[in-house]
């Protein structure tokens, strides 16, 4: 047990990224506790009920040769918490409840000082709260891995995913949309399926006449700039959105599948929101939003090809707006460009 557990945390702290960090995590509890179940739940706007969400799962079985059968689940559902589990979760104490011979236990991990995640464990026939210093034991070191690898992937001035960070989490989220096709096809019946006329979308947003900020004013109110665009785009997008601070006056959004009025919509809501703030010593600023269609099979640089046209007829046309590749192409009034394999240079 005990050189189980060794190799358990050393697999957890050889993870580079907080998707393979949450895969870690599952599997080492998996393979240490009688569990026939764990979740990852993430916990929206302090632990309102309605905001929590199951992100990862692995059911855990037997097969008839009294193998371990491992399933694992990404589809994002809605959970709902009783109260008496959210006390206790706002208190920082692990909860725990019974129903027959099921077990439930809910553990804390903690984002700086506050819990930004649970896990959910179940057991039949075993009580976990008898491993409950194992469980917090390794919940903890999960917890300050999780803080090292955030670090990393975050950009230091706006909080935003960084760019070193792009190529992974956009491919991981075209995988997890394949995955949604695959399962589910084309059939209607279920809610979480996209429709046919649903994409999701790449955004490229970039500050209007940034230069002059920094040359008039400097650099430091430069930077009152990009931290309130930073965090405007976290008020304004959603969680499941992929927010990026691409370097510079430049950040990009990744939306989820939605039709494109509705994108374009969201877009231009930001937009407003941004042109609507008055800065004290700089007054007001714009931006410009070029974005595009971003489908399973892309190769990354050719979506943000494709936004980046958008956004330079959106700047040539006159700036503080909100162009859309795809309805450019429609018109007649930008011309496709198809794009070589390593031509554009992201890094």
């Amino acid at each position: 047990m005990e050189h189980q557990l060794i190799q358990s945390i050393i697999e957890i702290t050889r993870a580079r990224d907080t998707d393979t960090l949450e895969t870690s995590l599952l599997s080492t509890l998996a393979d240490i506790l009688p569990i026939s179940h764990i979740a990852m739940i993430n916990l929206l706007d302090e632990l309102k009920l309605e905001k929590c969400e199951q992100t990862l799962s692995l059911k855990v079985s037997y097969s008839d040769q009294n193998e371990k059968v491992r399933i694992w689940d990404s589809d994002i559902r809605p959970l709902e918490l009783s109260p008496e589990i959210a006390t206790q979760i706002h208190d920082r104490k692990m909860a725990a409840t019974s129903s027959g011979n099921e077990t439930k236990v809910y553990v804390p991990l903690f984002d700086d000082a506050d819990p930004a995640y649970l896990l959910e464990l179940r057991s039949i026939g075993h009580d976990l709260r008898e491993h409950a210093n194992l469980i917090e034991g390794i919940a903890g070191i999960y917890s300050n891995f999780l803080k090292v690898l955030e670090d990393s992937q975050r950009d230091k001035l706006t909080g935003l995913l960084n760019r070193r960070t792009f190529d992974k989490k956009l491919v991981r989220m075209m995988e997890l949309q394949r995955k949604v096709v695959e399962d589910y096809g084309d059939s209607d019946a279920d809610r979480r399926t996209p429709a046919k006329s649903e994409y999701a979308w790449l955004a490229i947003i970039d500050i209007d006449h940034f230069k002059k900020v920094n040359d008039v004013h400097g650099h430091i109110y430069g930077d009152e700039v990009i931290l309130t665009i930073g965090q405007r785009m976290k008020q304004f997008f959603r969680n499941t959105d992929l927010l990026f601070r691409f370097g510079g006056e430049e950040f990009l959004v990744v939306l989820e599948p939605m039709p494109r009025d509705r994108a374009r919509m969201a877009l231009d809501r930001f937009r407003d929101s941004v042109e609507a703030h008055v800065f004290q010593q700089i007054g007001g600023i714009t931006v410009s939003i070029g974005f595009a269609r971003l489908e399973e099979q892309d190769y990354p640089p050719e979506v943000i090809d494709r936004a980046d046209k958008a956004l330079y007829f959106a700047k040539e046309h006159g700036r503080n707006q909100v162009a859309n590749y795809e309805h450019l192409l429609d018109e007649g009034l930008i011309q496709a460009r198809s794009v070589a394999s390593g031509e554009i240079d992201l890094f």
